[in-house]
């Protein structure tokens, strides 16, 4: 499941999996680099953004968190200063 239509400044293109530094203050969680967000774009310009967190916590096995962000997170995201480190970070 995608979280809810939103409007981004972002593309469609720009977004998808690319990497995300975030925090989201609500849910107590500060992501690593390397976190990536997905979404789906819809021909009205909106579109639906997720932080998706893949873990392996032992061979065979995963763990995927996805964080639906709402219009308030997608209209923080904002490029990363330091790009070695991910393409964009969001703090919500």
């Amino acid at each position: 499941m995608i979280g809810p239509w939103t409007e981004s400044k972002w593309r469609y293109d720009e977004l998808k999996d690319a990497t995300v530094e975030f925090r989201l203050v609500g849910a107590q969680m500060d992501g690593k680099r390397g976190q990536k967000v997905r979404g789906r774009r819809e021909s009205r310009g909106t579109a639906k953004i997720d932080i998706i967190i893949k873990q392996q916590p032992a061979l065979g096995s995963q763990i995927k968190t996805n964080f639906h962000l709402g219009q308030e997170c997608v209209s923080k995201i904002r490029k990363h200063p330091d790009q070695g480190k991910a393409k964009f970070q969001v703090e919500c």
